[in-house]
């Protein structure tokens, strides 16, 4: 390997750190602000699709109105309320399918060109199994709230989410 292809590869994997980073940031403001359990569905190719019209978002907050966290929390909420708790939502899964394809992509190009080397190269698919690994593991968190009892997350499945993505961060 030459040592500009170990330079476009580190580059590649500090990039993916840092949106690794902002991700984290975002969860932690999705979990503050509320937002988590706002899209009560997913949909890890239509999902990245916000609803469009009036009609899609009154079905989208209809949903939304059939899980404890509305009846007991949020039962006050307008549309236009249930709108800004979904932008977070919405916002940290999207940001998650980025870091996705910000890894596929450029991991794809680097195959074809022959860049990475067999032994970096278990590395990097054991990385690409974390992150499917942590989308997996956040659908499970955000389902142990999406009933008529409870207005949060499993604070351990939370916790499990957060040191997963912090395992991801690190093995980055």
């Amino acid at each position: 390997m030459k040592v500009k292809d170990n330079k476009q590869i580190a580059t590649w994997l500090y990039f993916g750190a840092g949106t690794i980073i902002i991700q984290i940031l975002l969860g932690g403001i999705t979990r503050l602000t509320g937002s988590g359990l706002s899209i009560t569905e997913w949909q890890p190719l239509l999902g990245t699709i916000p609803p469009l019209n009036q009609s899609a978002w009154q079905t989208s907050f209809d949903k939304y109105k059939e899980i404890a966290q509305f009846h007991i929390v949020n039962s006050h909420f307008t549309l236009e309320d249930y709108k800004s708790i979904f932008f977070w939502e919405w916002l940290h899964r999207n940001w998650a399918r980025f870091i996705g394809i910000a890894f596929l992509f450029p991991l794809i190009y680097f195959l074809i060109r022959k860049k990475i080397e067999k032994k970096l190269l278990f590395s990097l698919l054991f990385l690409f199994i974390l992150g499917l690994l942590q989308a997996i593991i956040g659908w499970i968190m955000v389902k142990s709230g999406l009933n008529d009892i409870n207005i949060k997350v499993n604070h351990i499945r939370l916790s499990i989410h957060f040191v997963a993505a912090l395992i991801l961060l690190c093995y980055t």
